[in-house]
């Protein structure tokens, strides 16, 4: 946790007070240029931090240069839930809420209760969600083993959850499991472009996040897992 983290610093720094400590989070996103640069340097591996920071805004860059034109009408309500449990909300002042808006969404929970509220059901009724994404948390994303069955059974447990057959989500087929393997930690850049597509098909008709994915892989993880053979990261799919 960022406390124990917090605590290890701190006793490094009695241990040896002239110990020079760099803290680097990389899951903010006003601060991932700058902490990657950072790493860079002290790396000295400027030029692959440089790549990565090229392809993070070729990600995003053209999100957020539409995103930034649309009008508060032209945009989503949206109910993101936390994988942990029912109706745990990811309100406004969650990490989740900033990627939600820079993807172009409208969040429904504030944060009076909360950052991560437990919420009731009337109150996502009563707002009535154009989107709700679940989010769906992997115990071995990227492995052999697809987890499809599981996300249609959380799928499952959501649309049959008493009167969400109202909501304009459901009526619309708009409701989605989302794992937060890609949109949590380092790798938000990669989970956004599946939001924007998830809440704007027709404004992002020739965003390819799963395109983007397998490059990341591919050319930053040094990876050769193919996502058209393995691997279930949004459940159902998103129909172009």
């Amino acid at each position: 946790t960022k406390f124990d983290d917090f605590v290890r610093q701190i006793e490094l720094e009695k241990a040896n007070p002239n110990l020079t400590i760099v803290r680097l989070d990389f899951f903010n996103i006003g601060q991932f240029a700058d902490e990657v640069e950072k790493l860079g340097y002290i790396l000295e591996k400027e030029k692959e931090s440089q790549k990565l920071l090229d392809f993070y805004r070729r990600c995003l860059g053209p999100l957020e240069n539409t995103v930034v034109g649309l009008s508060d009408g032209e945009k989503p309500r949206v109910y993101m839930e936390r994988s942990i449990g029912d109706f745990m909300a990811c309100a406004s002042g969650s990490s989740w809420h900033d990627k939600l808006l820079r993807a172009g969404g409208k969040n429904i929970v504030d944060d009076s209760a909360g950052s991560y509220p437990e919420i009731s059901p009337e109150l996502v009724l009563s707002e009535d969600p154009q989107v709700a994404i679940k989010l769906f948390t992997s115990s071995n994303p990227y492995g052999e083993k697809d987890e499809t069955a599981e996300m249609q059974t959380v799928m499952e447990k959501i649309v049959n959850r008493r009167g969400w057959n109202a909501t304009s989500a459901a009526k619309e087929n708009r409701i989605y499991v989302l794992s937060d393997e890609i949109l949590s930690g380092s790798r938000f850049f990669i989970g956004i472009p599946y939001l924007a597509k998830i809440l704007h098909p027709n404004l992002f008709a020739e965003l390819d996040p799963k395109s983007l994915h397998q490059e990341y892989l591919n050319e930053f993880m040094d990876s050769d897992y193919d996502l058209e053979v393995h691997g279930d990261f949004i459940y159902p799919e998103i129909a172009d």
